[in-house]
């Protein structure tokens, strides 16, 4: 009776003990799905990227891609627990890929996997054709030959220019030789009357040596900006010299030159400093127009968000010269990003665009600027300073 006892009550524990550790090992086989989040083409680096969310307790990730959405997905691909990011250069060019992942982690030994994620496609455009470099060079030639030729190119600057007695020895020798000694003894502050002389004589000396001086209003406009600095000067007995510089500059902030600047400091105006923005999206063209090619059709450039691109000539990395997207604009004036639009019949397709702000080169090691050698007849000159 008592062994009877013994053993009922081992039989109780163990059953206790088992329906409250299934469910707890149950749960540990479970895996979360990762989010894909993005799937992006880079034409540029010829790869697309995932990105997906990091799921905690995993041991990795499985990519798989196919090239259609129901099509076989196989894996290409498995990444390790901490990378939330994979990019793939095994793909062909000119196809549309789909791509999903699932994570995994080992319980006794063998593999638990999440369910997929949801598909994300991608369009792996093919490479634009490349230019005949001569025949680039030819129709340059000939566009810069008609505008030479077409007197009406040149006509519009001609309302610009003045000649006559009434422009000619507007500023004394001296007064030329002052001009050229600025920098020499500079006061920290100048009289009333100093300043105002300084105010007539520098306008004067806009109207006989700034070339845009008729271009942006000529004498009615400057009259204006002299009349507003000396009233700005009235009630002072004297003035600083960096806020008199100042009171020239308010008043001149009318100018649309990046070039024109008073003292050490050019006008205040980032509108007025246009740069060339461009992106790593290339096309090449036929009589019809700018086009990509995708899974064997040709999708013709119809549209931008931004209404200032133009395509142009590039260069692209591996030297071949095709179409792309530029902007050149006021820094202040182009967003980040835009929208290019392709059409193919009824059909369209968005691509996005982000620009990037082209930056001069410069090279600032302390060596030889110019470098001329000849190899194989073929003569090279290396310029290490282009800005």
């Amino acid at each position: 009776m008592k062994n009877l006892r013994i053993k009922t009550v081992l039989m109780l524990v163990f059953i206790l003990v088992f329906t409250q550790a299934a469910p707890v090992y149950a749960a540990s086989e479970t895996v979360k799905a990762p989010t894909l989040k993005s799937v992006v083409y880079d034409e540029s680096e010829e790869a697309v990227t995932l990105t997906w969310t990091k799921v905690s307790g995993v041991k990795g990730y499985q990519i798989y891609r196919a090239e259609s959405k129901d099509g076989t997905y196989k894996k290409i691909a498995t990444a390790g627990s901490s990378k939330t990011k994979y990019a793939d250069t095994s793909m062909a060019d000119g196809k549309t890929y789909y791509y999903k992942i699932r994570a995994y982690k080992t319980v006794s030994g063998k593999n638990k996997y999440s369910k997929y994620s949801s598909k994300k496609s991608v369009d792996v455009w093919k490479k634009a054709e490349t230019l005949d470099f001569r025949a680039l060079l030819n129709e340059a030639t000939e566009k810069h030959a008609e505008a030479q030729l077409n007197a009406s190119s040149f006509d519009s600057i001609k309302e610009y220019l003045v000649s006559g007695p009434e422009y000619r020895g507007l500023l004394t020798q001296d007064e030329v030789k002052s001009l050229q000694n600025v920098d020499k003894n500079r006061p920290e502050t100048i009289s009333y009357d100093q300043a105002v002389s300084d105010v007539e004589l520098f306008f004067r000396t806009l109207k006989y040596s700034y070339g845009a001086y008729f271009y942006f209003g000529g004498d009615e406009r400057f009259s204006q900006a002299e009349q507003e600095v000396i009233e700005k000067l009235s009630g002072k007995k004297t003035v600083k010299t960096e806020e008199f510089k100042s009171y020239l500059r308010q008043a001149l902030s009318f100018l649309r030159d990046g070039h024109f600047g008073v003292g050490e400091s050019a006008i205040e105006d980032e509108s007025i400093r246009f740069e060339y923005f461009y992106c790593n999206i290339y096309f090449s063209k036929d009589e019809i127009g700018y086009f990509k090619e995708l899974n064997g059709q040709k999708w013709y450039y119809s549209s931008c968000t931004n209404k200032d691109v133009r395509l142009e000539y590039t260069l692209t990395a591996e030297g071949n010269v095709v179409y792309s997207p530029v902007l050149f604009c006021p820094v202040t004036e182009t967003d980040l990003s835009d929208t290019i639009t392709l059409k193919c019949g009824s059909e369209s397709k968005t691509i996005s665009v982000k620009w990037t702000e082209q930056e001069a080169l410069k090279d600032s090691c302390r060596t030889q600027e110019f470098v001329f050698e000849e190899v194989d007849g073929v003569s090279y000159v290396s310029i290490r300073c282009f800005n």
